[in-house]
């Protein structure tokens, strides 16, 4: 079985440029989607429904068939939760982006 630090951030290159300080997914203009592994709904058997967008778009990822939903396990990789996916069918939906320019994964098997 796979483990990842689920962590993607999907955005379009604009000329304007961000500041120094701390930055919140929903003050990125050009920012498409955000999605954290500390920042989901589950069930009682730890599978995952949904990632909620933090970028303000409602981009969230989801999954309603319990066959193929990956589940969570908590506080495992420097106290942040990751999904783990089987490896055979696991997998999210999402809307489709069409203006994407740069996707960004931080993952970690």
């Amino acid at each position: 079985m796979q483990r990842l630090l689920f962590f993607i951030l999907f955005f379009i290159i604009s000329g304007n440029s961000v500041s120094q300080g701390i930055i919140y997914p929903n003050e990125i203009e050009a920012l498409q989607l955000w999605i954290s592994g500390d920042s989901l709904c589950y069930n009682l058997d730890f599978t995952v429904d949904t990632c909620y967008d933090l970028s303000g778009k409602n981009n969230h990822l989801y999954q309603n068939d319990v066959a193929y939903k990956p589940v969570l396990i908590e506080n495992d990789i420097n106290g942040h939760d990751v999904l783990q996916f089987d490896g055979t069918n696991d997998y999210l939906h999402f809307n489709e982006i069409k203006d994407i320019r740069t996707v960004f994964w931080v993952l970690k098997e």
